[in-house]
């Protein structure tokens, strides 16, 4: 991963909060940020438009400013017209290899660039996409989860259904952790129930057995760049649920996967697994593209 990373900002007060907790991209070696607003045509066209241009400047400098504040360089940037396909240009116009962008709840953050938008860049993306969690506390204030307290890259999840996909995001996921600090990484693969329906459930055991060798040969990998702490885990069921369950039972900061295979791997770009992940869990998770 490069040093550079583009953050998609709606301008909204959960994008403020978003950018004054940017500093957690300093684990993942990132120190020049360009701060994209994607203003819509209908909304250029509107005959307030200037008075709202004005208003928006100052929030954009005011993020500008923040991010400077937390050690970045920061280049502005306005780009009218479709948000998904403007950031993904943009990316490659000036061969960023991280995309920003924010969600809240089950839905990703309304607005111009993070509602629905956002929910587009996770189909398409053609560079790595970190979708940053928010939450509302039990006073209705924003918060980042435990990541208020924790790095970034503490406890990193990696999925896998040992796919030739799942092989190229495993290739991916080791070069990212060859860049950066990471303190602890798991490797996670479900047995997914379909799949013992198919091969009947006495063949679990061997399953099992082949699944916990090949962890075993991934995660020398994965020590072979650095990474000290490194373990595997088996689960059987629903993938999506499980992915979920183990994320908030072992408090895992960054869940990786990635975007195009097959297996769930393939469910990712269909809508299922990426989808359910980037809705439900309650820390970051970062997309890696394979096409």
């Amino acid at each position: 991963m490069n040093e550079r990373a583009i953050v998609a900002t709606d301008l909204s007060d959960a994008s403020l909060f978003m950018v004054e907790h940017l500093s957690l991209l300093h684990s993942l070696h990132i120190k020049s940020i360009v701060l994209l607003q994607c203003p819509d045509y209908s909304e250029i066209a509107s005959e307030v438009f200037p008075y709202i241009a004005s208003i928006e400047q100052d929030i954009l400098e005011k993020q500008r400013d923040i991010l400077i504040s937390l050690g970045f360089k920061v280049e502005l940037k306005i780009s009218p017209g479709n948000a998904a396909s403007e950031i993904n240009r943009i990316a490659d116009e000036l061969d960023i290899n991280l995309v920003v962008v924010g969600s809240m709840g089950h839905s990703l953050l309304s607005g111009a660039l993070l509602g629905g938008v956002a929910h587009s860049i996770m189909l398409r993306p053609t560079k790595p996409l970190l979708i940053i969690r928010l939450a509302l506390d039990q006073n209705n204030a924003l918060t980042l989860n435990r990541l208020d307290t924790s790095l970034l890259t503490s406890h990193i999840l990696f999925c896998t259904d040992f796919s030739v996909s799942a092989e190229k995001a495993f290739n991916s996921f080791l070069v990212h952790m060859s860049s950066v600090e990471a303190h602890k990484v798991t490797l996670l693969h479900v047995i997914d129930d379909k799949h013992l329906n198919y091969h009947g459930n006495d063949s679990l055991n061997d399953i099992t057995t082949i699944v916990t060798q090949r962890l075993a040969v991934m995660i020398q990998k994965v020590k072979s760049v650095g990474v000290k702490n490194v373990t595997s885990h088996v689960l059987r069921g629903d993938v999506s649920p499980n992915i979920i369950s183990f994320i908030e039972k072992e408090e895992v900061t960054l869940t990786i996967l990635g975007t195009v295979g097959t297996s769930f791997i393939k469910e990712l770009i269909t809508g299922s697994v990426s989808q359910y992940v980037a809705r439900h869990s309650s820390i970051p998770v970062l997309l890696l593209p394979l096409y």
